[in-house]
């Protein structure tokens, strides 16, 4: 099972022969306020399907994962560039 605010999720499936994939980091379900269906129904249309989730709830495969952010200054990164001959 995946947490909201802890887990990004992927969810991938195929429904009358058209894939469907999309994701949303860790912060995007409660940054929007969503529980775990609100978010499942705005990522399957994300992906672009346009139906229902209970018409694909059965064929999604969703993958769970964790992200981690960080912050680094526009001048920090040119001189961690400029230092790694153009590599971070």
């Amino acid at each position: 099972d995946w947490k909201l605010g802890i887990h990004g999720i992927i969810v991938d499936f195929t429904i009358n022969y058209q894939h469907y994939r999309a994701t949303y980091l860790p912060e995007v379900a409660g940054q929007m306020g969503w529980n775990q269906r609100q978010a499942l129904e705005s990522l399957i249309h994300k992906a672009g399907y346009r139906g229902q989730l209970a018409d694909v709830e059965s064929l999604i495969t969703l993958t769970r994962y964790k992200s981690h952010k960080i912050g680094l200054y526009y001048q920090e990164y040119l001189k961690r560039t400029s230092d790694n001959e153009g590599r971070f």
